[in-house]
């Protein structure tokens, strides 16, 4: 899980659901260090309304990963869905390893955050 704190520096309330205008969320893509690939996996909705003015904490748990295991940047942005990306860019260097049998764990893939 990653933290980020997101602070609304506009004049309007970001509302606290994904369903609500403005559509504001955090948008998370994987960039393949190999090959510059992008990929932009999902969204994570903030929990409550972020008013003008206040800053937010925001748990970004359950993230999507890569199918490909590889060297990515996992860059977590602000989106203003159908209109922009806005903010600073955080940026995370990933290491998505190969999934292991999955019959004995369950697991997928894992990630180390270097």
């Amino acid at each position: 899980a990653l933290v980020l704190d997101v602070t609304n520096s506009g004049s309007q309330t970001w509302p606290g659901n994904s369903y609500t205008d403005p559509l504001i969320r955090v948008g998370v893509r994987w960039v393949n260090r190999a090959t510059g690939e992008a990929k932009d996996l999902q969204r994570v909705p903030f929990c409550r309304s972020v008013e003008a003015g206040t800053t937010m904490r925001i748990l970004a748990e359950d993230l999507a990963l890569p199918e490909e295991p590889g060297e990515y940047d996992l860059e977590l942005q602000l989106v203003h869905e159908l209109v922009c990306w806005f903010g600073a860019v955080e940026r995370r260097s990933v290491t998505v390893l190969p999934c292991q049998d999955q019959a004995r764990s369950g697991a997928s893939a894992s990630t180390s955050v270097t």
